[in-house]
């Protein structure tokens, strides 16, 4: 989930070990990360969209790591929604329906929470970032801010606080991006809107 893994790197390297012991890898030519998208209750948003006034609408998301097998319910529960036939899971995968978080359901390594620290630690730790880090702080009676170093050198600094709807953003280190876990946006080491639902880039704090 975006902005919820604690170190995406070492999944990386975790992976490329296991790939060097079966086959006769030389070198790793590309990474890449994809986003998953989770509803509360896990289950997939599949069916006519709730807000359409002409009834003709479809949508289906929040697959929840699925997509294979949701691939093949959305084809079937959509077609006979079109064809306007009865189908028993029209209910279970509503896109307005009511949901209740299911409490079974954990994911491991999420990011620790900011430190907390007053205006001027926060700044001290910040000072001793690397280049081509980041890091988020929560500062005492003030939100929470994100610091990055860039490649020559300076520190930038930035509200932490997503411009969609207010949750603090994480450092992935293995993107180089600031990701909010709550709805999937993501921002540069600059600040700019890389993934929405955000529209405005981070605001710049001097």
């Amino acid at each position: 989930m975006t902005g919820d893994s604690a170190d995406t790197g070492r999944r990386c390297e975790t992976l490329e070990a296991w790939t060097r012991k079966r086959f006769p890898a030389k070198k790793v030519a590309y990474r890449w990360s994809g986003q998953d998208f989770d509803s509360k209750d896990s289950l997939a948003f599949i069916g006519r969209n709730p807000k359409d006034r002409r009834k003709n609408l479809f949508i289906a998301t929040g697959n929840s790591w699925n997509g294979i097998t949701y691939g093949a319910i959305v084809g079937m529960l959509l077609s006979d929604m079109i064809l306007g036939k009865e189908n028993e899971w029209t209910r279970l995968y509503y896109p307005s329906r009511r949901m209740v978080k299911q409490s079974s359901i954990s994911y491991p390594e999420r990011s620790p929470k900011p430190q907390k620290l007053g205006l001027q630690g926060a700044l001290q730790m910040a000072e001793r970032l690397s280049k081509g880090q980041g890091m988020v702080f929560e500062i005492r009676g003030k939100g929470s801010m994100a610091f990055y170093r860039s490649e020559k050198g300076s520190l930038r600094s930035f509200s932490a606080s997503c411009t969609h709807e207010g949750c603090t953003v994480t450092w992935n280190g293995s993107e180089g991006s600031f990701d909010c876990s709550c709805h999937g946006s993501r921002f540069s080491y600059r600040g700019k809107v890389v993934s929405s639902p955000a529209n405005d880039d981070l605001k710049t704090v001097a």
